[in-house]
């Protein structure tokens, strides 16, 4: 099993967490400063198991350490 981590909770971050996950092959985080929108939560409710990491995005240092954290690869 892969992991990755996913910087962009949007239709598109969310589009590929959703084909990612469909294999079951990777492990999703999906990484943003918020998770509001209507694709993110029906990604929660599809597919439990998806790790969400609220986090600025813009700030280089934080992201870094997050990812460090996370050993994405």
């Amino acid at each position: 099993m892969y992991k990755v981590v996913i910087i962009g909770a949007g239709k598109i971050g969310a589009a590929i967490a959703c084909l990612l996950l469909n294999t079951n092959d990777y492990t999703v985080i999906l990484a943003d400063n918020q998770f509001n929108g209507d694709d993110v939560q029906r990604l929660k409710k599809n597919f439990p198991q998806i790790e969400t990491w609220s986090v600025d995005v813009r700030n280089k240092q934080n992201l870094l350490t997050g990812l460090k954290q996370y050993s994405a690869q």
